[in-house]
């Protein structure tokens, strides 16, 4: 209580220090050609490569790899009934462990490799004063500008200043407020008898 009041809207994050990096490359070549006296063609292209985000701790997360085995399930198997397994074309599989990052793996997702963007343009002369241009491009947008809501209300942002640790995040709420009076009225001193 000292840090103000609790209601049923107070929350507790817990979220350690962010310490992901990214490194984002990009070259481009273009060129114009002149078709005619009045036509000017514009080809280029672009190629982004952007590394993974990755912590030098592996604090990351990966997210589920299905064919992972788990080791507890795999050794201690459900029961299932055999009214079950009789309606089943494949067997069960025990597999499907959620995977973070590490050495071998230190990126949160796989880059891709092959990120060429085409651009086209086209001038049309006009008259001495006027021309009229046409264009077309691909983009590819980083990752760490694609933002989304904040994980906790009034908290974070999830973008390139803090980003979101995955799997390391930690919310509590109090309990309800009606709890805590339920709580305090049992907590009340009880008179003695003379």
């Amino acid at each position: 209580m000292l840090l103000g009041a609790i209601n049923d809207e107070s929350s507790a994050v817990v979220s350690p220090v962010a310490h992901d990096r990214t490194i984002y490359y990009a070259a481009y070549v273009h060129d114009d050609f002149k078709v005619t006296r009045k036509i000017t063609l514009n080809l280029g292209v672009r190629y982004e490569y952007e590394t993974p985000w990755n912590d030098p701790f592996h604090q990351q997360s990966r997210g589920p790899d299905f064919s992972a085995p788990t080791p507890f399930v795999s050794a201690n198997p459900p029961q299932i009934p055999s009214s079950v397994t009789s309606m089943l074309n494949v067997p069960y599989s025990w597999t499907g462990s959620w995977v973070f990052t590490s050495s071998s793996k230190p990126g949160i997702w796989n880059s891709q490799n092959l990120a060429f963007m085409p651009r086209v343009g086209v001038a049309m002369r006009a008259d001495d004063l006027t021309s009229i241009r046409f264009g077309y491009a691909r983009y590819v947008v980083p990752a760490e500008l694609n933002y989304e809501g904040p994980p906790y209300g009034s908290f974070e942002a999830v973008n390139f200043m803090q980003p979101l640790y995955a799997g390391y995040d930690a919310s509590q709420a109090p309990l309800p407020t009606g709890e805590w009076h339920s709580a305090s009225r049992c907590l009340q001193p009880i008179p003695l008898r003379n």
